[in-house]
């Protein structure tokens, strides 16, 4: 009520801000002058209905201390973005955020049943419900998540929970080479056995984690499974048959906490002033995703591979870390996005200096929904005081 009062008092620009862990993200705002607006104070727990399985919490509530409520009746959203303690639900709503758990298809949207917004007005506006069945107009939720904040502020959200798995499982080896890895998703996709999590990464990276890769075994990998104990049994099997044949070697098996400890750090590493990257593409072109930013920063350092990434490989889905030391500029940018557009991808620049200074367009084209969405700007927001210019087109 008093953010309401006070947005209907004041007018210019508005930034939301929760836990600060992304605001990186986006185009620098448009604009000379605005109000940073700490959310972190909606802290409540609106309403847990334990036999519903459903979680109503304001929009500073973080996603740790929503997990610690929910875990206290051995429940949860199988939900696990970078920095729980700090990640706020408006903030992992507004940035669509998402960790290793994502090959499970587990998404913040997939989750959530219901949210209210507030308008430039001060008007709260709400969709969904705090019922698992609710349809009623447009799916509004929908429309908010992933929108960087740019359509209003996210003060409440209803959650679907569900009931915690009997077991965790994590497999943690390494692959001979991307051909190989390839091979190994390739079976995986084509299998029953729907690995919860399934995470490569780079030698160094592994390294710090505690697998071991070498020279005959660069690559580092992780694949997990959560269920019944039985049928959690019945993938593992599995799991190493294919394992065997794609030539990919698995050496060490993580159970419930050490896996789900473990799991939490299989993403990439803050490094202070790195450039960070997210590419997209089919599936069957992560391995060629990696090429690019491979050659690129080859050239720029005269090492082999400088950087660290991440790769989800039966998403197409690949997040690279240059170090701060290696100054990437819009060329060197304009060229990655090249190269993997060839491909039929997308690059997304999460960080990077050359965005910071406005010299390079993080998004990319938005395509042919670049009308839509400024529509959707203009009704929703249309003197344009949240976030503006942050989002893809300018919005």
């Amino acid at each position: 009520a008093e953010l309401a009062e006070w947005l209907r008092a004041t007018t210019g620009a508005v930034a939301p801000v929760g836990g600060g862990t992304r605001l990186h993200l986006g185009a620098p705002l448009a604009a000379e002058s605005y109000t940073a607006v700490d959310l972190t104070g909606l802290s409540r727990i609106v309403d847990h209905a334990v036999d519903d399985l459903t979680i109503t919490v304001e929009a500073g509530v973080t996603l740790a201390a929503l997990q610690e409520r929910l875990a206290a009746h051995q429940q949860w959203i199988p939900l696990d973005p970078p920095r729980p303690e700090c990640a706020t639900v408006g903030g992992l709503l507004a940035t669509a955020a998402w960790g290793p758990l994502r090959p499970w298809g587990e998404t913040p949207r997939r989750h959530l049943i219901g949210l209210t917004v507030l308008d430039g007005a001060g008007v709260a506006r709400r969709a969904g419900g705090r019922v698992v069945k609710n349809v009623a107009g447009y799916d509004m939720m929908k429309l908010h998540t992933g929108a960087l904040g740019t359509l209003g502020i996210i003060v409440e959200a209803t959650f679907r929970v569900h009931p915690r798995p009997e077991q965790e499982v994590l497999h943690l080896g390494c692959a001979s080479s991307l051909d190989a890895l390839m091979d190994l998703a390739t079976r995986l996709t084509r299998s029953d056995l729907e690995p919860a999590v399934f995470v490569a990464m780079d030698s160094r990276h592994a390294a710090e984690l505690g697998v071991t890769p070498n020279r005959f075994m660069p690559l580092g990998i992780a694949v997990g499974f959560l269920g019944f104990r039985e049928d959690v049994a019945w993938r593992e099997e599995q799991l190493f048959e294919m394992a065997t044949e794609a030539g990919v070697k698995l050496e060490h098996r993580l159970v419930d906490a050490d896996a789900a400890g473990f799991r939490a750090r299989l993403v990439l590493p803050p490094l202070p002033g790195a450039t960070k990257l997210r590419a997209a593409a089919l599936p069957t072109q992560s391995a060629a995703l990696l090429q690019p930013t491979l050659v690129l920063a080859a050239e720029l350092t005269g090492t082999q591979s400088p950087e660290m990434f991440v790769m989800y490989p039966s998403l197409g889905q690949l997040r690279v870390a240059i170090p701060a030391d290696v100054t990437l500029t819009g060329a060197h940018l304009t060229q990655v996005r090249a190269a993997v557009e060839r491909m039929g991808g997308h690059l997304l620049v999460e960080r990077s200096p050359a965005v910071s200074t406005g010299e390079f367009d993080p998004w990319g084209s938005p395509g042919d929904g670049a009308p839509l969405m400024a529509g959707l700007k203009t009704a929703l927001d249309p003197a344009r005081r949240f976030n503006p210019g942050r989002f893809a087109g300018g919005i």
